[in-house]
């Protein structure tokens, strides 16, 4: 299959990749971000919980909906002498939070056990739209969370303007505004919070910047066409949530698509069962993985038409249209891969607070990133972007002054001060 790896690609911070496995990691940053809510998240470009709002930034003349990747972290937090973890409680079979008024809340068991990630994929990962966003930490702040799910109940989907809302039962065909599209979907679906877990069932998927059109009135660069969907979503009511702080996985089940309470509550009770059972099974042994026989890179933007754009970008800076600009480029290699073989090479060469990977019908989305790009608990916001960069080195000592000489480097402060404030800004 042909693989794209991009500095930043349409997918709005997702590296698609099946780049060649022994050195590319090491030569080709990589990209990833974090959305998350308290209740449900949209991964992978931005989230969304179902009893609230979907965080759009536009900022003058382009669309900000993240530049990188997405994974799940949770609300609860810890700090000073007496931090550390938090007394396990758990859920039992059939804990509930008192609704909101005119909501069902989600089913939810708690594990005493740290599941593997990894592990629990493999047994869904036959599944239809199987899901995998892990938290590379084992603290309270950054990348706490992991979780995995398979066989959403719909699937949102827009190219080209048009779209389509695909249930176990029916497809439907739309037009219009994506972004309604996807207030409409959650709204039909909402669920009230699980005090500490991040997710309760929910839409996972990533937003392109095809889309970038329904969120600015006025446009001035056209984007070209991506050969994926512009919007992908999947909304799934069931899941394994591993909490790595606390070591413990809880299982969370909806009930959608049902909508009368009994019904719903039947459905968890079975969904919570269906979970019990995939958490008792021993996963697939896996093959292993084919010689990809990669060639070598080829950059689809040559090196004239990169410098131009780097004097253009020059030229709107120096006249005030613009203080920010993300140049990039695609990277084409060809090979033939098994995409979550290679997902697990990235983690083991790059690990990282947050990494998601989508096995899709015709491209699967591989990610892994340091930076939290946005997170919500009800009117707070929170960002954690980076700036600069150093390789690292093999002496301790000299790691330790390299990366003192990276926080106190003009450069890279002077960087990271003008990123916060974009992000605060916006």
């Amino acid at each position: 299959p042909e693989a794209r790896l991009a500095q930043s690609s349409r997918l709005l911070g997702f590296a698609n990749l099946f780049p060649e496995r022994d050195n590319i990691f090491r030569r080709v940053p990589l990209l990833a971000a974090l959305d998350s809510r308290p209740v449900m998240s949209i991964a992978l470009a931005a989230a969304w919980d179902l009893a609230g709002r979907p965080p759009i930034n536009v900022h003058r003349r382009r669309l900000l909906l993240g530049q990188r990747h997405v994974a799940v972290d949770g609300q609860a937090r810890t700090s000073g002498p007496g931090a550390g973890k938090p007394a396990f409680r758990p859920g039992g079979r059939g804990v509930r939070v008192r609704p909101p008024e005119g909501l069902l809340p989600a089913g939810l068991r708690t594990l005493p056990e740290e599941m593997d990630p990894l592990d629990l994929f493999r047994r869904v990962r036959n599944d239809p739209h199987p899901a995998l966003l892990v938290g590379g930490r084992r603290d309270g702040e950054t990348g706490r969370f992991s979780v995995v799910a398979a066989d959403p109940f719909q699937i949102l989907r827009f190219h080209g303007g048009r779209g389509i809302l695909k249930s176990r039962r029916r497809e439907t065909p739309l037009e219009g505004d994506p972004f309604a599209a996807i207030r409409e979907s959650l709204d039909a679906c909402g669920v009230p919070p699980i005090p500490g877990v991040p997710f309760a069932g929910g839409a996972i998927g990533y937003l392109g910047y095809g889309l970038r059109g329904a969120a600015e009135a006025a446009v001035s660069v056209k984007v070209a066409p991506s050969p994926w969907p512009d919007l992908h979503l999947a909304f799934y009511d069931r899941a394994f949530v591993v909490d790595h702080f606390r070591g413990c996985t809880h299982l969370v089940a909806t009930g959608f698509p049902e909508t009368a309470a009994g019904r719903r509550r039947e459905k968890q009770r079975l969904d919570l069962d269906r979970l019990s059972e995939i958490r008792a099974s021993r996963p697939e042994r896996e093959p292993a993985p084919p010689d990809p026989s990669a060639s070598a890179p080829t950059f689809e933007t040559s090196r004239e038409d990169y410098l131009g754009a780097i004097r253009r970008a020059q030229e709107y800076l120096a006249d005030g249209e613009i203080y920010q600009v993300n140049l990039s480029h695609r990277i084409l290699v060809r090979g033939g891969w098994e995409p979550f073989s290679l997902y697990r090479d990235l983690l083991e060469r790059h690990p990282a607070c947050f990494s998601a990977f989508l096995p899709l019908q015709d491209v699967s989305v591989l990610c892994a990133s340091p930076e939290r790009l946005l997170r919500l608990e009800g009117s707070r916001a929170e960002t954690r972007p980076i700036k600069g960069t150093r390789a690292r080195a093999e002496d301790p000592g000299e790691d330790r002054r390299v990366a003192e000489e990276l926080a106190a480097g003009p450069k890279e402060r002077s960087e990271n001060v003008m990123i916060v404030d974009l992000a605060r800004n916006d």
